[in-house]
């Protein structure tokens, strides 16, 4: 019999692989069509996250520069996260390099960062790298976020002084710099408790 698929790495429809995690787990259609479900579900989140986010940073930036949006990350950001967690649902931001402590990578979401960062800079930028997986508990799943242009005013190599300054006030702890357009940003992270 075939064993559980815990691990699909997907570029938009492109299935780029299965990896396998326990030997004595089984697979089931059902499984399969859930795993489908789901992630067809945490897709629509993450879009509205994404969307919600960028709307605000734009905003903000436009109003008063890359200062505003520190605050936003910082206040925004968060809150948006919370108001689509919903359903059974948790919704956040991670990356191997956080600004905000609260939001380091556990164990499957750090080694799943380094893989897709790995493979996003092997097949390049056209298409959302992601990755999801299945047990009997919960569901995971990570959308890859690339460093664009935009980002790295606040997480480039060369951060002006003013406002890493206020980076810093903001963030005692931050990790999050020295990103260039070849790297990803981070990932969305997403569960869902399946009990």
């Amino acid at each position: 019999m075939r064993k559980l698929l815990l691990l699909t790495l997907t570029f938009t429809s492109i299935n780029l692989g299965y990896a396998q995690q326990k030997a004595s787990q089984q697979i089931t259609p059902q499984q399969t069509e859930s795993q489908l479900t789901l992630e067809k579900a945490a897709l629509i989140k993450v879009k509205q996250y994404s969307t919600e986010l960028k709307a605000a940073l734009v905003g903000a930036i436009q109003q008063g520069g890359l200062k505003n949006a520190v605050e936003v990350c910082q206040l925004q950001a968060p809150q948006i996260a919370k108001e689509l967690s919903t359903d059974g649902w948790q919704i956040s931001r991670t990356s191997l390099k956080t600004r905000n402590e609260n939001n380091q990578p556990d164990a499957w979401e750090a080694e799943m960062l380094v893989q897709l960062d790995t493979k996003y800079k092997e097949v390049g930028k056209n298409q959302p790298l992601t990755v999801s997986k299945i047990d009997e508990k919960t569901f995971r799943y990570m959308q890859a976020i690339p460093t664009g242009a935009l980002c790295l005013g606040c997480h480039g190599q060369s951060v002006a002084p003013e406002l890493l300054e206020k980076i810093q006030k903001h963030y005692p702890t931050d990790l999050a710099v020295g990103f260039t357009l070849e790297d990803i940003r981070g990932a969305f992270t997403l569960s869902k408790n399946m009990q």
